[in-house]
């Protein structure tokens, strides 16, 4: 569009002077047309949209992305020191089936449990052959863990340990610290 047309347009609009110069006088009654802009077009009004902010707590359907060595039957993501955690319980699925001990794992992302971007979590393995497990309470950063069956089922003998988060340990229901370490991640777990 040319300046011409657009003076010619506003001049329309408000009364000009011989010059084609919107006359200050008669503008005063008039309310004039905005100016134009070359730039008003080429930069579009951003709204921002924010960061999406995870689920906190308990997470329903929790198969962590890209982790199939580990079949979990509960997760949790909270935020500790500052930083997202993500905690997903099950059991590890080396073992072929049902008839054999199951090895039940607690396993400590870094980040919320869709966006996982840590390749080396901390994966400790429930000590005393205490076999699957899934979370049934959290109190602060310690979860306590019941038994499950090979299908994330209860079992009735209602086995249960915690696990605290602040000192990375198995607690029995006696009261018995188990220290926990974790297993090498030499090999991916993806």
């Amino acid at each position: 569009m040319s300046v011409l047309l657009i003076l010619a347009t506003m001049c329309v609009a408000v009364a000009c002077d011989t010059q084609n110069r919107p006359n200050s006088t008669a503008a005063a009654s008039i309310s004039p047309t905005p100016a134009y802009s070359p730039t008003a077009e080429l930069t579009p009004a951003m709204t921002p949209i924010g960061t999406p902010t995870p689920l906190l707590g308990m997470q329903p359907g929790c198969q962590i992305a890209g982790y199939y060595r580990y079949r979990f039957f509960s997760c949790w993501v909270g935020i500790v020191n500052g930083n997202y955690l993500s905690v997903g319980v099950g059991r590890d699925t080396t073992v072929p089936n049902a008839t054999l001990q199951q090895i039940g794992v607690f396993i400590v992302y870094n980040g919320p449990y869709d966006v996982i971007s840590d390749d080396n979590p901390d994966i400790y393995i429930i000590p005393n052959n205490f076999g699957s497990a899934r979370i049934t309470a959290v109190d602060g950063i310690r979860f306590t863990l019941a038994q499950t069956g090979f299908y994330g089922d209860p079992t009735p003998n209602g086995q249960t340990i915690i696990f605290d988060l602040a000192t990375r340990q198995f607690i029995t229901t006696s009261g018995t610290s188990i220290p926990a370490t974790p297993v090498p991640t030499d090999t991916p777990t993806r």
